[in-house]
């Protein structure tokens, strides 16, 4: 049986409007995540450390 290596190894080729969806949608997930992150303290809060 004889195999063709090179095509099984060639990168896929995979649709751009699906990496763009997938990208963006990443994006915006990282984004929600680190703005849920941040502590934010206004003037006159107590903190108090463990």
């Amino acid at each position: 049986m004889k195999h063709d290596y090179d095509k099984i190894l060639e990168k896929p080729k995979l649709n751009s409007k699906i990496m763009v969806a997938q990208s963006q949608t990443k994006a915006q997930k990282e984004y929600k995540a680190w703005k849920n992150s941040k502590v934010e303290y206004k003037i006159g809060d107590v903190i108090v450390h463990p």
